[in-house]
């Protein structure tokens, strides 16, 4: 590899859905306090760009839906001559792109004349250690080695206020603490049942002094009718939105609870004091491994799990079911967040 001197231009590519997304922020953000001078290109999820902009300041960032990226996996003579020449002018290009058989990071040196660092096959697969570490491996050839802080998204003062604008615009007044609940993920088979939720909810309402929030996402519409007028909720609003009003519950000293999620990793990120109730999945290696970061499971369960990669579809679901609700509030009660603001009462 050039000499970091040398190396001007870098283009990093990732195609990680959010969760994984929000893991990858701390290696980015390694590669941009190593290479502080240099220009960093990020191509990723469009929807990610501005949490990308808050969390390890690329350059530029451009999507990886475009049709030339999918040409060097197929095709490399579909490439535009230009495309050709914006590949050549970086020094170093770092991709996270499933690429087993090689033809993406081959066509890549073909067209490159810099150093080329390519994952082979799907990363996560390879998975042995917590993700938020693994996706430092491609990194380690340049001196890179896992830093595991939180990456602490960083919010202006106007998005802060934006976030608060929408919380008013739910009925929030400044001073409530607020506690934010998603029942949802991308797959079923990890998320605790919505009737534990809107127990939970009730609970905390009662118990704790905290004014519950459901966040709906697109996967979860279908819980909106379920929901009713039981609970305030937040649903249709963009990535950047939810982090602001995230990060707004946060300096106002709220929480988060959810299952494994992308949407529960970015609650972490955030700052937010965060529950995270984990099922089929390990949280050794899915869980973000932050200190604001709460991890909820049944430990004595009998169940050994699902096999690493391969989530079972479990009728009997006891490694989620055997989970209750009181349960979860007791050790929400338990914890330094409610004892800081109500005191020794909460302890059961």
């Amino acid at each position: 590899m050039s000499a970091q001197t040398d190396i001007k231009k870098i283009l990093i590519i990732f195609p990680g859905s959010l969760g994984d997304f929000i893991a990858f922020l701390s290696p980015l953000k390694a590669v941009r306090d190593k290479f502080q001078s240099s220009y960093i290109e990020l191509i990723c999820n469009s929807d990610f760009s501005e949490i990308a902009k808050r969390g390890a300041r690329p350059d530029r960032i451009s999507s990886i839906s475009q049709a030339e990226i999918a040409g060097l996996f197929i095709n490399p003579h579909q490439c535009s001559d230009k495309f050709k020449n914006y590949l050549c002018e970086f020094d170093l290009i770092i991709s996270y792109l499933d690429d087993k058989e090689g033809t993406f990071s081959g066509n890549l040196r073909n067209f490159s004349s810099g150093t080329v660092i390519s994952t082979k096959g799907n990363i996560r697969k390879s998975m042995k250690i917590n993700l938020y570490s693994h996706y430092f491996s491609p990194l380690r050839p340049m001196g890179i080695n896992p830093s595991l802080q939180n990456i602490n998204l960083d919010f202006a003062e106007n998005e802060l206020l934006y976030g608060k604008s929408l919380l008013k615009s739910f009925g929030y007044c400044d001073k409530e603490k607020i506690f934010l609940i998603h029942p949802g993920s991308g797959s079923s088979v990890k998320n605790w049942k919505i009737e534990n939720y809107l127990q939970l909810a009730d609970k905390i309402r009662k118990s704790c002094g905290f004014k519950p929030l459901f966040i709906i996402g697109p996967a979860e519409q279908y819980l909106i009718e379920t929901i009713g007028n039981k609970h305030l909720l937040i649903t249709n609003v963009d990535l950047l939105a939810l982090s602001s009003v995230m990060a707004s519950v946060s300096a106002n000293e709220g929480a988060f609870i959810g299952n494994d999620s992308g949407i529960s990793h970015l609650a972490a990120a955030v700052g937010l004091k965060c529950y995270m109730i984990f099922g089929p999945t390990d949280p050794e290696r899915w869980a973000p491994p932050f200190n604001n970061v709460t991890i909820i499971r049944n430990n004595t369960s009998k169940c050994n799990g699902c096999l690493p990669g391969n989530i079972v579809d479990c009728r009997a679901r006891e490694c989620l079911d055997s989970i209750q609700p009181e349960y979860v509030l007791k050790i929400i009660k338990t914890s330094s967040i409610i004892l800081k603001e109500q005191g020794n009462e909460y302890l059961t």
